[in-house]
């Protein structure tokens, strides 16, 4: 019986020895934790706006492949770059570059005419806002180019 309680007492005095000790391991692995989980949020942040730049450009491409200069409604490079600009949802501190050209299918100087292709660029520098670390920049960039059949 005496052993017994002897445990008890010894165990109890055990666990309250060792309640700091979560409080301590929690405060080792909080901020790797919370870096990755942030990380995570960045990286589908940059996906996002990536996947969005590839669709801007793409459906920029194809609506100046449809709307050609001998097309009953001629398309002009500022109503493309137009175009990409509403479709990108950005932060207003961003300005993207937005390039229309027209080049022919052996890539040599082209013209708004059926058989040439219409290309359609956008880049801008995107920063992470990353806690604990430097804030850094990189590019994102997209392009697509269609043939203009109309």
């Amino acid at each position: 019986m005496m052993d017994l309680q002897r445990l008890r007492r010894t165990l109890g005095l055990a666990a309250k020895e060792r309640s700091g000790q979560s409080l301590i391991e929690f405060a080792l692995v909080a901020p790797l934790f919370l870096l990755i989980s942030f990380g995570i949020f960045e990286y589908a942040i940059v996906l996002l706006t990536y996947c969005n730049a590839t669709y801007a450009c793409r459906k920029a491409a194809r609506y100046g492949s449809m709307h050609s200069s001998s097309s009953l409604s001629p398309v002009t490079i500022p109503q493309l770059q137009a175009m990409v600009k509403s479709q990108l949802f950005l932060n207003s501190a961003i300005t993207p570059v937005v390039n229309v050209s027209y080049v022919t299918p052996t890539f040599g100087a082209g013209s708004n005419t059926v058989g040439d292709l219409v290309g359609v660029s956008v880049n801008w520098n995107q920063s992470l806002q990353l806690p604990f670390m430097s804030s850094s920049s990189f590019s994102i960039q997209s392009q697509d180019y269609k043939m203009i059949n109309r």
